[in-house]
Formats: C-alpha cells, sequence, structure tokens
C-alpha cells in the first residue's frame, strides 16, 4: 500500500509535479506539509489516507527507504501494480 500510494505524486495534492512520476511524495510526506500553520494551504495537501502514512510505525521506514532512493520506490511501485493489476484491478 505505501508503494501504491505514491501514485499520489502525480495530479495536485501538493506532491512535486503534477506531470512527474518520482519520489516527492515520500520526501513531502517526511516534511508533514499539512501541519504547516503559515501555510493557509496545508489543509488542501494530501488526503487523509496520506497523512497517517507517516504516524505508523510500520509505514515510517519504507517511507524513508523510497525518499532516498527512487529507484528503490520505482521497483516496488511496478511489483506491487502488477500484481493489483494481476488481481483484477480496472480503469475506467
Amino acid at each position: 500500500m505505501v508503494a501504491l500510494s505514491g501514485a499520489h505524486t502525480i495530479g495536485g495534492k501538493g506532491f512535486g509535479q503534477a506531470d512527474v512520476f518520482d519520489n516527492a511524495y515520500y520526501t513531502s510526506l517526511l516534511a508533514r506539509p499539512w501541519l504547516d500553520k503559515d501555510n493557509k494551504m496545508a489543509s488542501m495537501i494530501g488526503l487523509p489516507s496520506d497523512h497517517v502514512l507517516p504516524d505508523d510505525e510500520e509505514c515510517l521506514p519504507i517511507i524513508q527507504e523510497y525518499a532516498n532512493d527512487q529507484a528503490a520506490f520505482f521497483e516496488a511501485f511496478s511489483a506491487a501494480y502488477v500484481k493489483m493489476c494481476g488481481l483484477g484491478v480496472t480503469w475506467a
């Protein structure tokens, strides 16, 4: 789930550039920008499911790994995506 959540790096929820697939999502999770009281847009960054990931003791080491090693994120995301598609997930 942590690897697949990295897809949130694409789009407009405040994690990196809208058209770039990279590990910016994980570096943002570690920075927890939604807690920045000086940023009027802080509440618009991420989803509640994103906000809880870095507080989870099992997820945090994975987030740290992906933040520091984009290739590890790409490898884990690819494997998780292929597995998910093999389970019959389809896109409308």
